[in-house]
């Protein structure tokens, strides 16, 4: 368990020189902006990690309902202990991919224009591994450009998918371009801008039906006719050979759309 918290610290301290020796303060309606943007298909919690103290400084209660942790003084260690063993490395390159990716790819000022995503699996209450789909945005940056606290989300999708796909996504807010599906397994980053086989638009009439929105909602939400978004529903569910949304759901989380 500390070994692992130990290398996850290394990968977050080889870029040192870009965090926040400060810890800045969020307001709970940033918070809850920022939650806004997260895509959460079962249950979740979710925390602030701030890197002025490379560690976690708020954990939202439902914690408690979902893992069985107290959020009371939670601190790192207490998901170390928990990752799956196979799922550890798969872990550490995803934070060493994203630490790359947003630090060496990105100026400063866009970091907070991407949300981070990908799987792994962690121990329940009742002793078994569920896979949580983690999803992380920076929230904040120092007078210096420096970065200082990261909102993170984990929601359990065991219902959705059975397995970690082994893939980490750079999701695109604010008209930015997306990465997505990057395979982790070799710990490389090669990035090629992927959308999917899907078009702005359709990506997000996929978000909002996967955050159980109905048709008609999605139609209100988007402006558009409710016509116009069960065609939209059909066309992308044929393209990815979907018999329903559900199907849909998992098989975009598998290859690390959403």
């Amino acid at each position: 368990m500390d070994e692992n918290l130990g290398k996850l610290r290394t990968v977050w301290k080889s870029f040192q020189h870009k965090l926040s020796t400060e810890e800045l303060q969020i307001s709970p309606q940033k918070i809850e902006e920022y939650i806004g943007a997260i895509f959460c298909p079962g249950p979740f919690y979710y925390y602030l990690l701030d890197f002025s103290s490379l560690d976690i400084v708020y954990m939202h209660e439902s914690i408690e309902e979902i893992l069985g942790i107290s959020p009371v003084g939670i601190q790192l260690n207490a998901f170390a202990g928990r990752l799956h063993p196979a799922d550890i490395n798969h872990f550490l390159n995803c934070e060493k991919m994203a630490t790359h990716f947003l630090f060496q790819q990105l100026p400063i000022e866009k970091i907070p224009r991407y949300k981070i995503s990908y799987c792994f699996r962690l121990l329940n209450k009742e002793g078994n591994y569920r896979l949580m789909l983690h999803q992380a945005i920076a929230i904040s940056v120092d007078e210096n450009g420096k970065l200082g606290k990261v909102i993170g989300v984990h929601a359990d999708i065991t219902h959705l998918v059975d397995s970690n796909n082994q893939k980490i996504s750079f999701i695109g807010l604010q008209g930015e371009p997306s990465y997505l599906g990057l395979d982790v397994l070799d710990g490389n980053l090669d990035l090629n801008e992927t959308e999917g086989p899907f078009s702005k638009r359709e990506m997000e009439i996929i978000r909002l039906l996967a955050d159980g929105f109905s048709a008609q909602e999605v139609a209100a939400k988007l402006y558009l006719s409710y016509h116009t978004i069960r065609t939209h529903r059909q066309n992308i569910l044929k393209r990815l050979d979907c018999r329903n949304t559900v199907q849909l759901i998992a098989k975009c989380i598998r290859n690390g759309y959403i």
